[in-house]
């Protein structure tokens, strides 16, 4: 979703920290992209006509703030996680600009699709974005009941399993379960079963056997297979793997969650339209087949 909503006569001219690439795809689209002045590694920018530095390092295990640069840069408004913030309060509870002017601190951490909803409304309110805040989520909502609309008429909803590879296998809950719903599929753990995100276990595994799903979509950051391949052997190893529905017949696919699934902002129609093809292919085609999934062929 690379569409600019710009608002005119905004009055915001402060400068940006976006700690979150969510958040950032939201201040892109709002067409306020020259108002960033920092971002993380993981943060993705088109049309910037400069190189933005990085204030956070996202690595495999650990977050690396750089205190200087964002002391450097005397930002007006910092996007972040709260959890971010309280592991660093003592900087930033220091941070100041220009005497009693203290910076905005943003909290973006949404656990549901109308919290999703709500936040990027806030931003755009919060950055004098009134009118391209509301285009944006009007088109969000419209392509949204687009989907919806076309798999009412399905008779069909398969059970979709979705499981996130990251330093553990996590059975994924929160927006995740939702929008496979809006894709057409059910999935196999919603969030009436209190699933937020559990770690894969033993017990786990019984339901998930017990729950045979139709299709098994396994969230690996940029579709590394191979670097999650030790991973994917708590699966694979498990004698009862290959009797999975999903298994025996080829329904097995390798999702990207660093660019989609894992960043609750804009992102999510992108991750709709991902489910929505792999799980309805007769009907959804967006193109992002080895872009942001890939078949998993048993051998």
């Amino acid at each position: 979703m690379k569409k600019v909503y710009l608002t005119k006569n905004t009055t915001f001219n402060g400068q940006i920290i976006s700690l979150l690439p969510s958040v950032t795809g939201i201040i892109c689209s709002l067409g306020l992209v020259d108002k960033i002045v920092g971002i993380t590694s993981k943060c993705d920018i088109e049309n910037s006509k400069h190189d933005i530095p990085i204030c956070l390092e996202n690595l495999d295990y650990e977050n690396k703030l750089n205190i200087n640069l964002i002391r450097e840069l005397r930002p007006d408004i910092i996007f972040l996680k709260k959890q971010v913030y309280l592991d660093s309060i003592y900087f930033f509870n220091s941070l100041k600009k220009n005497g009693d002017n203290t910076i905005k601190y943003f909290f973006y951490s949404p656990q549901l699709l109308n919290d999703i909803f709500l936040k990027i409304k806030n931003i755009g309110e919060l950055l004098d974005c009134f009118e391209g805040v509301s285009r944006l989520l009007l088109d969000m909502r419209i392509r949204i009941k687009t989907i919806v609309e076309e798999n009412n008429r399905r008779k069909f909803t398969p059970k979709v399993l979705f499981l996130n590879c990251n330093n553990s296998i996590i059975v994924e809950g929160k927006w995740i379960s939702e929008i496979i719903e809006i894709a057409g599929g059910m999935p196999l753990f919603d969030n009436s079963d209190n699933v937020n995100s559990r770690e894969y276990s033993a017990q786990i595994f019984k339901q998930i056997i017990e729950k045979d799903p139709d299709f098994v979509l396994i969230g690996i950051s940029g579709l590394n297979i191979f670097k999650f391949e030790d991973k994917m052997k708590l699966l694979t190893s498990n004698p009862e793997w290959e009797y999975l529905k999903a298994v025996r017949k080829n329904k097995v696919y390798i999702v990207d969650v660093n660019q989609y699934f894992n960043i609750p902002g804009i992102s999510i129609l992108n991750s709709i339209e991902i489910i929505s093809e792999i799980i309805h292919p007769e009907k959804f085609i967006y193109e992002f087949e080895k872009m942001g999934w890939l078949q998993l062929i048993k051998n």
